[in-house]
This record gives C-alpha cells, sequence and structure tokens, in this order.
C-alpha cells in the first residue's frame, strides 16, 4: 500500500506540471531532461518497491532542481527583477521623463503663442470695422447694377447663374457683418471664381420676341458688365481680408524670441536623449530579440517631430512648433505604451516567459521542505504514510512546477 500511494503521486504530478516544450535549447532543457530521467528511474525504483534506492533518487531529483532554480531565478518570490526587467525598467522612465520635456516645451509654446496673438490683436478691430465697411460698400453697389437688369430677357442658364451670385453675396454681407475676417476671405474668394465663370453664361434669351432681341443683348451686356465689376470687388475684399490675417498673425518680441530660443535649446536636448535612447534600445537587441523592429517607427517618428520643432521654435514659427511638439509629444507616449506591454509580456530574461505565479509551501510553524522530506521518508519506512498524502501532493506539484 504505501508503494502504490507513492506510485500514484509520482505519476500524477509530471503530467500535471512539467511542461518540457515551454523551454528553449539551452542549459536549463538539459537539466529538465536529467531531471525527467531522474523521476523515471524514481517510477521504475517504485514499481520495484525499492524504498532506499527510490529515496536516494528523491535525493538527485531534488539537486537536479537547484541549478534550474538559479537559472529561472526565485519564481517563489514574485518581487525579484530579472536583469532585463531592471533594465526595461530604465528605459520606460526615459520614456517617460522624455515625453514629460516634450510636454513642458509643447505647454510653454502654447502660452508664448497665445501672448503673441493676443499683442498682434492689439488695434485690430478698427482695421476689421473698416475693411468691413468698404466691402459692404462694394456689395452694395454690385447689387444695384445686378437689381437694374431685366433678367427676363437673358437665358434661362444666365438668370440661374445670377440666382447663384445673389446666394453668394447675401453670405458675404453676413461674414462681413460678423467681423469673421477668415470667412470673408474665403467666401470672396469663392465669389470671384463663381462670377467670373458666370460672365461666359450672360447670354439674351433665345426665346425673346424680335421687338426684345436689342434689349435683351443690352442687357445680357449689361450684366456681364456687372459680373465683371463684381469680379474684381471681390478681389479687394479677398485681399482685404487676408492682409488682416496676416496683421493678426502673432507678433513676437525680443523677450519672447529668446524664450524660444531656449524651447529650441530644449528642443534638441530632448532629440540627443531620444537617440541615446533609442541606442540603449539597440544594445539590448540580441537579449530582447524584434524589440528594436517594433519600436523603430515611433523613434523615427518622433525624432523627425523634434527636429523640425527645433528649426521652426529658432525661426519664430510659433504655431508650426506646436503642431510638430504636439506630434512628438504623441509619438513619445506611444512608444512608452509600446515598452510598457512589451515588458508585460516578457517576465523574466532571455526572452523566456517563465511563470511567476506563486508556488504553495508549508506555512509559518510547518517543518521546512529537508524537515518535511525527512519526515515522509520516516513514515515510509514505518508504513504511516497516509495522514501525508496530500502535503506529498504538494511536495512533488513543487519539485517538477
Amino acid at each position: 500500500e504505501l508503494m502504490q500511494r507513492m506510485r500514484d503521486q509520482i505519476e500524477q504530478a509530471p503530467a500535471e506540471h512539467l511542461n518540457m516544450d515551454a523551454f528553449e535549447p539551452s542549459e536549463m532543457a538539459e537539466n529538465l531532461a536529467e531531471m525527467s530521467s531522474t523521476l523515471d528511474s524514481l517510477r521504475d525504483l517504485v514499481e520495484a518497491g525499492d524504498i532506499d534506492a527510490a529515496l536516494a533518487a528523491l535525493d538527485d531529483l531534488e539537486q537536479g532542481m537547484d541549478p534550474i532554480a538559479q537559472e529561472m531565478g526565485s519564481p517563489g518570490d514574485p518581487g525579484e527583477l530579472s536583469e532585463l526587467q531592471r533594465a526595461m525598467g530604465e528605459l520606460l522612465e526615459e520614456a517617460a521623463n522624455l515625453a514629460e520635456l516634450e510636454r513642458a516645451i509643447e505647454t510653454e509654446t502654447a502660452e508664448l503663442l497665445d501672448d503673441a496673438r493676443r499683442a498682434g490683436a492689439d488695434g485690430l478691430q478698427e482695421q476689421v470695422d473698416e475693411a468691413a465697411r468698404r466691402g459692404r460698400g462694394d456689395l452694395g453697389e454690385l447689387r444695384q447694377q445686378l437689381d437694374a437688369l431685366d433678367r427676363s430677357l437673358l437665358s434661362p442658364d444666365a438668370q440661374q447663374r445670377l440666382e447663384e451670385v445673389d446666394a453668394g453675396l447675401e453670405r458675404l454681407e453676413q461674414v462681413l457683418r460678423d467681423g469673421d475676417v477668415a470667412g470673408a476671405r474665403e467666401v470672396a474668394e469663392r465669389q470671384r471664381r463663381g462670377m467670373m465663370e458666370a460672365t461666359w453664361s450672360m447670354q439674351p434669351d433665345p426665346q425673346a420676341r424680335a421687338r426684345d432681341q436689342a434689349r435683351a443683348s443690352r442687357e445680357a451686356r449689361q450684366a456681364e458688365q456687372a459680373l465683371r465689376a463684381g469680379t474684381e470687388a471681390m478681389r479687394r475684399i479677398g485681399e482685404d481680408m487676408r492682409d488682416l490675417q496676416e496683421a493678426a498673425q502673432p507678433r513676437f518680441d525680443a523677450q519672447a524670441r529668446e524664450r524660444l530660443d531656449r524651447l529650441a535649446d530644449d528642443q534638441a536636448i530632448a532629440h540627443e536623449r531620444l537617440q541615446q535612447l533609442q541606442r540603449r534600445v539597440e544594445s539590448m537587441d540580441q537579449d530582447l530579440p524584434g524589440v528594436q523592429q517594433a519600436l523603430q517607427p515611433s523613434f523615427e517618428q518622433a525624432g523627425r517631430a523634434m527636429r523640425s520643432a527645433e528649426g521652426q521654435l529658432r525661426r519664430g514659427e510659433g504655431e508650426a512648433a506646436l503642431g510638430s511638439e504636439r506630434e512628438a509629444r504623441q509619438q513619445l507616449d506611444a512608444l512608452r505604451e509600446q515598452m510598457q506591454q512589451m515588458s508585460s509580456r516578457r517576465p523574466s530574461g532571455q526572452g523566456r516567459q517563465v511563470s511567476r505565479e506563486r508556488i504553495e509551501v508549508p506555512e509559518e510553524g510547518e517543518t521546512d521542505r529537508r524537515g518535511f522530506r525527512r519526515e515522509v521518508q520516516e513514515a515510509m519506512r514505518e508504513d504511516r504514510v497516509e495522514s501525508y498524502e496530500q502535503d506529498l501532493q504538494r511536495y512533488y506539484e513543487r519539485l517538477v512546477r
């Protein structure tokens, strides 16, 4: 009965807990193979009923676990980190610091840009109002000319074109009244192109009565002249709005430009740190195969954005620099997230995934491992192993897991 119990324990444990295919060819794999051979011998000895030889094989099995435990680290201690884990942690920390530095550069650039915009807008409202008044005056004159036309004498296509012009003039007048400089420029440009095309459509109605043909032709010529004048008016309004937009551009004073230069220096430092981080990742590629290739796109895109931002800051191009800084920061955030995911997928060194689940061991107050084994040996010899059945199960699981 004693040997049958031991035989049952040995038959169960390897099938449930030993996975030889989970390990790469290495010294660890050789040790596992030796352990498996010892386990096979242990089975044979148990089958033969040789208790002393079986216990000796059990000692060999336990000693074979020592080099495996050393190579794997201490899986029973979830707080212990491998060298590669520590290295990846340092890379993650540097990526986080870089993202924070880029965020600080972005924030200060945005503040400078807001201040410059406010400075550029001072005293501009009066110019906007004056340009809007001129534009509405031009629109008024154009409307009078168009309203004086007898559109019934024009071709259906010409009448439709004039209706479209009327609708566009109403939109332009509204945006001028609202003081929308950008909107007025866009609508004026669209109207200029529309009037130019409509000019070629001003034809008399071919169905007009014979006695009205001369008058219809005259109305068509007047409509064409009105549209040509309107095209010129749209050009003037568009140019006025463009000038106002340029006048409203951020204006950096001498002090602001000094701050921009300092930010450009900070951006250059951030770029150098990014390159250093990239070189560190490249140096670890042998231990972390595939990591460099996976992270390369984020490194490249962040580097390009940083170089662009540095040049734009030095040239005083605040808005463009802000966009490049935002792109660099987003790429750094993506880089950090990728590294975090890779770190979580590689919990121990050399690219192997080794279980870090806590192993059930005797609680405080119970005998230690070697003392426990001695007690089991004595119990086996005295044929009182029944009370140790559950403890034996845990013991074998711990040896081969």
